[in-house]
């Protein structure tokens, strides 16, 4: 209560699949620091996520097998809450890029406790291979 609203991002989190039923978990990642808001292609061979493992928040893509993990974004800030369009050519996304250096120090001060404040978030688009970055929204709250 103290740090106002934030979200925690659990260094532990990694991805798993599953059958319908729960049973038979397979570990897709395996890497240091937060992997998860997850979602599957229409098409059901990619996922789409959100990961730490390069020291920021970013969106990435795999297969459903855990391999070809492809980084999309590389901005300062949070990008995650992804998911591919129906037809499966883009994915649409939340997304919070710090502009001065006091939110940039405040994202990064957050980000070492393991938590962002989810105060500000746009609508972005992309195409699926990260191509074409563009902002939909700019209503400036989340």
């Amino acid at each position: 209560m103290s740090r106002g609203y934030v979200w925690p991002i659990d260094p532990g989190y990694d991805i798993f699949r599953a059958e319908a039923d729960g049973s038979e978990p397979e570990r897709l990642t395996d890497s240091p620091g937060y992997d998860a808001e997850a979602t599957v292609s229409p098409d059901g061979k990619k996922i789409v996520f959100t990961s730490m493992r390069d020291g920021d928040l970013d969106i990435y893509t795999m297969d459903t097998n855990g391999k070809n993990i492809n980084r999309l974004t590389t901005e300062l800030g949070y990008d995650g809450g992804a998911f591919f369009s129906p037809d499966g050519k883009q994915i649409v996304y939340r997304s919070y890029h710090p502009k001065s250096d006091a939110e940039i120090a405040r994202y990064k001060d957050r980000l070492s406790k393991n938590m962002i404040e989810p105060t500000v978030f746009e609508v972005w688009v992309m195409n699926a291979d990260g191509t074409n970055k563009r902002q939909i929204t700019k209503l400036g709250a989340a």
